[in-house]
């Protein structure tokens, strides 16, 4: 993969992070995230394959850096990677949802 390819896939991914702690995971969408990471609806697609991947990387990340905000909204929506997160992790995003 070429760096320019890894570049857009980052800003893709980082782009839908940031909306989803703006906007909360459920409410990202390929055109919001394709604005926010200033590229094509369709890169987003060529990125991820489809919203349910990218929001599956959203969510891998969302635990691997302890976004509470993010996790919790995961466990709210059943979605596997926020159940499998360390159980520490899951206390506290139930708590920050429950706030």
């Amino acid at each position: 993969m070429s760096e320019k390819v890894e570049n857009r896939n980052r800003a893709v991914l980082e782009a839908a992070i940031a909306l989803a702690q703006e906007r909360g995971f459920a409410n990202v969408t390929r055109d919001l995230v394709a604005e926010r990471a200033q590229v094509a609806a369709g890169s987003v697609n060529n990125a991820y394959g489809n919203m349910e991947a990218l929001r599956d990387a959203v969510m891998a990340v969302a635990v691997e850096r302890e976004l509470v905000d993010i996790v919790g909204q995961g466990l709210a929506a059943g979605h596997p990677a926020a159940r499998n997160a360390p159980e520490e992790l899951k206390r506290d995003a139930l708590a920050k949802l429950a706030a």
